[in-house]
């Protein structure tokens, strides 16, 4: 799992798991996936992203089992193929960059979510849902007013000759 403005993203390629009593998972996810990322090609090229992203609208927490891993003194619990690099994800570049794509993804989804308002989210928790996701994007808001600022700063002392880029 990897953290992404302030949602923890799980990593399908390394394990997913997930509680299934007393949860209509399986009816849930074919309508989110319907309503909110059928046809967005950037979701579709970052799944993991949008999965975190159901998990965080239902309330399902993500943790992390990466300490597990290091602890057995494994980097993965998996064996890359030959081919895993075919068409990658983190082989694309220029707009399809993984870092771009990632971004706009978690916008777009992010932003259909919100505007859905609680009786468009009923079925993941309705106002509940809602509070969750504004209360992501107030943290996302203050965290990139913050990035902001930080590069005001930075673009000022640079041109002041108060510091440098080199290493």
């Amino acid at each position: 799992a990897y953290f992404m403005r302030g949602l923890m993203v799980p990593q399908g390629a390394d394990v997913i798991a997930l509680p299934l009593e007393g949860w209509t998972l399986a009816e849930q996810l074919q309508c989110y996936h319907r309503d909110f990322i059928a046809g967005d090609r950037d979701c579709f090229l970052v799944d993991d992203l949008w999965i975190g992203m159901f998990l965080y609208l239902v309330g399902k927490p993500v943790t992390s089992l990466r300490g597990l891993v290091t602890a057995r003194g494994l980097q993965t619990i998996y064996r890359r193929t030959e081919n895993a690099k075919m068409s990658a994800l983190e082989a694309l570049d220029g707009e399809d960059r993984r870092d771009r794509v990632t971004l706009r993804a978690f916008d777009g989804l992010l932003a259909r979510l919100v505007a859905a308002g609680a009786s468009g989210l009923e079925p993941y928790g309705g106002s509940a849902a809602v509070q969750r996701l504004r209360r992501l994007q107030t943290e996302v808001q203050r965290a990139e007013a913050r990035i902001q600022q930080i590069d005001v700063w930075l673009e000022r002392e640079l041109n002041e000759g108060r510091c440098s880029l080199e290493v």
